[in-house]
């Protein structure tokens, strides 16, 4: 039952176009994979393996980052960590997020938490063609006391969500651990979140 909905669930995805008409500005017109993230490549006969899209399956390494680069990165990532509180660009609506930052593809690191960020949008985009002058990596900083957590959710662009409804996800989103320290640990469900 749950593969039949799953893939009935699929083919209306596949179909269905996120539309944002405003006055005075352009239909937003977006199409999404069965998984609520912007289609990205063709899977479409005579492909070539440039033209496919990113490998989304689930995978996990450990100590990947060279244990000397440990306390600097979490000391640049308590130096990053920043709630604030912001407005969406159209509407105008509040609401409280981490600040995040943006290492363009094409860009050189100017932090050594950039340069993880673009070492993982890099592993992650190998082989995949993309234009980098629009794409790389948005990063951000968790710093949390070993007796708060984080509350259960989907990584999605919150503006979008506030302005529109609709749940957009990343392409690849990678959480990386600097402690052994307390925290839940991140759990991946085999479930999309709703779209809309």
């Amino acid at each position: 039952l749950y593969e039949a909905f799953r893939a009935r669930r699929q083919r209306r995805r596949r179909r269905r176009r996120i539309q944002s008409a405003r006055k005075g500005s352009a239909a937003l017109e977006v199409s999404l994979d069965e998984n609520g993230r912007i289609r990205v490549g063709s899977t479409t006969g005579g492909a070539s393996p440039r033209d496919v899209a990113p490998d989304y399956s689930t995978r996990v390494w450990r100590s990947v980052l060279p244990a000397a680069a440990i306390p600097r990165l979490a000391e640049d990532c308590a130096s990053a960590y920043l709630k604030v509180k912001t407005t969406t660009r159209n509407r105008g609506i509040e609401y409280e997020t981490n600040a995040t930052y943006w290492i363009g593809a094409s860009r050189a690191p100017r932090t050594a938490l950039e340069a993880v960020a673009l070492d993982i949008f890099r592993h992650h985009s190998r082989g995949v063609r993309f234009d980098a002058s629009s794409s790389g990596a948005e990063w951000w900083t968790q710093v949390v006391d070993e007796e708060l957590d984080i509350p259960f959710h989907w990584d999605r662009d919150y503006e979008l969500q506030k302005e529109e409804g609709v749940c957009l996800h990343p392409h690849v989103a990678s959480v990386t651990y600097l402690t052994g320290l307390g925290g839940a640990p991140t759990l991946v469900l085999p479930v999309a979140s709703p779209v809309l």
